[in-house]
């Protein structure tokens, strides 16, 4: 009977420490598309910067229109 009882305790043990580890790697999963989706946002604000100032330059006769057409694609 002890058998069975110390057999079932080892299972649970397992099982419980497999949850944490899925657990753990669903949070390193977050932290790690947080730090991606920061840093997206980021390049598209700078982007975004980047077609102000070429519409700017194109306005000003500073550039050509496929400078803009570049900087809109890239957004």
């Amino acid at each position: 009977m002890e058998s069975v009882v110390a057999s079932q305790s080892g299972s649970d043990e397992q099982t419980i420490l497999t949850a944490l580890k899925e657990v753990n790697d669903a949070l390193i999963g977050i932290k790690q598309s947080k730090e991606v989706f920061g840093a997206q946002s980021r390049e598209v604000a700078a982007l975004k910067g980047y077609l102000q100032l070429a519409w700017y330059r194109y306005y000003e006769g500073q550039t050509d229109y496929l400078t803009v057409l570049d900087a809109e694609r890239k957004v």
